[in-house]
C-alpha cells in the first residue's frame, strides 16, 4: 500500500509513491546481570554494559552498570564505584541514588529487588578484594537505604591480593540518622589498628581505609553475583561437622535442601555444649 492522495511532495514526487511500512524485529532480551553476560560470552571483557535485573516486564528500566569479568571467575555487577576517601564520597545509599557521573568510576546504584541472600558480594579497595554473603540488614541498606548502625558480617574470603586486616569479626556500618555512609571494619572503634578494609564514609577522615592502610585515593567497589551461595548446610551442627574450627556467628543455612524455602541467615553457637547450636 501507498500513503497519500496524490499530492505533490517537496522533492517532486507524489507522496503516494512512497510506501508506508510496518516492520518487526525479534525481541533481544537485555541480560539481567553481568553474570548472564559472562555466561553468554566467556571472553567478555571488564567494562560498562546494559543490564535489566527484573526483565522486560519489571518496573525497573534497563541501566548501565560496570561489570568485572576477571575477579573470582568474573560476572560481577558493580553497584558502588568511587575513589576512596572522605573527600571523594558523593552520595549515600540512604539518600535515594542512583547517582552516576561515570558508570565505571563514580556511580552509586541501589541493589535491584531481585538480589537476595543467595547472592555473593565482593568489596574491593585498590587491588584487594574480599568476598562474602550479606545478612538481610546489609542487603536492606544497599537496596532501600535502611539504617541499622553496625551489622555483623561473616568471615571475609580474599579473592584478590593479600589481606591487610583480620578476615574474621568484621562489621558493616549502615548509618544512623544523619550519620550516613558505609564502612567495612574489623573494629567499631575509629581506625583501631588499621581495621578498615574499605569505606564510603565522609564524616570523619579517621575512617578512611583501604585493606588496613589509613589512606585514600584507591578505587572502591561493591559488586554482586547471583547464586554464589545457592544452597547451604542444613544446620549449624552440619557446619561444625565440616569445619571443627568454625566460630560462633552468623551463617547461611538451607534446612529444606532443594525445597521451596530459600537459604536464610541464622546465628550459630559453636561453643556451648559442644557447639553446633542453631538459634531460632
Amino acid at each position: 500500500p501507498y500513503a497519500g492522495d496524490g499530492y505533490q511532495a517537496g522533492n517532486g514526487e507524489k507522496a503516494d509513491d512512497n510506501p508506508t511500512r510496518l516492520l518487526y524485529k525479534p525481541y533481544v532480551p537485555v541480560p539481567a546481570s553481568c553474570a548472564d553476560i559472562k555466561l553468554a560470552n566467556s571472553s567478555a571483557a571488564s567494562g560498562v554494559y546494559t543490564i535489566d535485573p527484573d526483565g522486560p516486564t519489571g518496573a525497573e528500566l534497563p541501566y548501565r552498570a560496570y561489570c568485572d569479568m576477571d575477579i573470582d571467575g568474573g560476572g560481577w555487577t558493580a553497584f558502588y564505584s568511587q575513589i576512596s576517601g572522605h573527600l571523594n564520597v558523593v552520595d549515600h545509599f540512604e539518600t535515594n541514588p542512583p547517582l552516576c557521573a561515570n558508570t565505571a568510576t563514580s556511580c552509586i546504584q541501589r541493589l535491584p529487588a531481585t538480589v537476595d541472600l543467595t547472592y555473593g558480594f565482593i568489596v574491593m579497595c585498590g587491588s584487594t578484594a574480599a568476598r562474602m554473603y550479606l545478612p538481610p540488614q546489609a542487603i536492606n541498606h544497599f537496596r532501600s537505604g535502611l539504617q541499622y548502625q553496625w551489622v555483623a558480617l561473616p568471615n571475609l574470603t580474599m579473592v584478590s591480593g593479600t589481606a591487610g586486616v583480620p578476615l574474621a569479626g568484621h562489621s558493616l556500618w549502615t548509618g544512623t540518622g544523619a550519620n550516613t555512609g558505609w564502612i567495612v571494619s574489623s573494629s567499631q572503634t575509629v581506625q583501631a589498628n588499621g581495621a578498615v578494609f574499605a569505606s564510603g564514609y565522609n564524616y570523619d577522615a579517621n575512617w578512611n581505609g583501604c585493606n588496613g592502610q589509613p589512606v585514600a585515593g584507591s578505587m572502591t567497589r561493591w559488586l554482586y553475583k547471583p547464586a554464589v551461595f545457592p544452597a547451604g548446610p542444613a544446620s549449624c551442627k552440619e557446619i561444625l561437622a565440616k569445619n571443627s574450627s568454625a566460630t560462633s556467628g552468623p551463617y547461611m543455612i538451607d534446612d529444606d535442601g532443594p525445597g521451596p524455602r530459600a537459604p536464610y541467615e541464622v546465628y550459630c553457637d559453636m561453643l556451648l555444649d559442644g557447639g553446633g547450636w542453631t538459634a531460632f
